[in-house]
């Protein structure tokens, strides 16, 4: 977080304004609150949940965590859903920034971006081409 701004919004006032607001790559997932930005890596036993409310609170948080077989690492609840990021031994990387370039690398999108990420290959050749 910049030193003009030392202590983040509290959770309960980010918003995400629309499917605009989220991007994913093979590696990881941006939210973009407007004020603040999240990513999520994708570690090993990490996945991403989607569950209607009801579902989510008659099936999940009713259940006790012993007899889950998962853990919840971070939960955002929406009006009508709930996205879950759980996890089978708690390891989930979240990475919290003002703007979206203090997030950690982002792999190019082939889809979004194609000139880029044909760049970004042919570099990445020849980088390996000339090391031993």
């Amino acid at each position: 977080m910049s030193k003009s701004c030392p202590c983040p919004p509290p959770v309960s006032t980010l918003c995400l304004q629309g499917p605009e607001t989220v991007e994913a790559s093979n590696r990881a997932i941006i939210l973009n609150f407007g004020t603040l930005h999240l990513s999520i890596a994708f570690l090993t036993h990490t996945s991403i949940q989607l569950y209607p409310k009801d579902v989510w609170v008659k099936l999940v948080v009713s259940v006790r965590k012993e007899l889950r077989k998962f853990y919840i690492g971070l939960v955002f609840k929406f009006e009508d859903f709930v996205l879950a990021f759980v996890t089978l031994n708690i390891m989930f990387q979240p990475v919290w920034g003002e703007h979206v370039s203090e997030l950690p690398f982002r792999h190019l999108d082939v889809f979004v971006d194609h000139g880029a990420f044909l760049e970004a290959i042919a570099g990445w050749v020849l980088d390996r081409s000339s090391s031993p």
